[in-house]
């Protein structure tokens, strides 16, 4: 996979699996990230936020941004997530955050 936004670092392997498990462990019972769950792969970092590009598993939203809080939640919406229906969608949204 690859992001066109120089903010959007992509992850080492050890990486991947590292913020994968933060995720999960983050993960409240009921948000939205739940279902994917099993197929959820952690692609990229957003350099200078907790932000984090996961790939679903899932043809109709394969990518999502999500916002580490570094807590065990409770409660959704945390941690925030959006979903997005391409790797350029993510490139835009990344890009209207940075102004870049």
């Amino acid at each position: 996979m690859s992001f066109s936004h120089k903010q959007i670092v992509e992850l080492c392997e050890s990486e991947r699996t590292r913020f994968r498990d933060e995720l999960l462990r983050e993960l409240p019972p009921g948000h939205v990230m739940i279902p994917y769950s099993g197929t959820l792969d952690v692609l990229a970092h957003v350099e200078g936020r907790d932000d984090f590009v996961i790939g679903t598993g899932d043809p109709n939203k394969p990518f999502a941004v999500v916002h580490l809080t570094w807590l065990k939640e409770t409660t959704p919406p945390w941690p925030y997530t959006e979903f997005y229906q391409s790797a350029a969608a993510v490139d835009k949204a990344v890009e209207e955050i940075f102004g870049e």
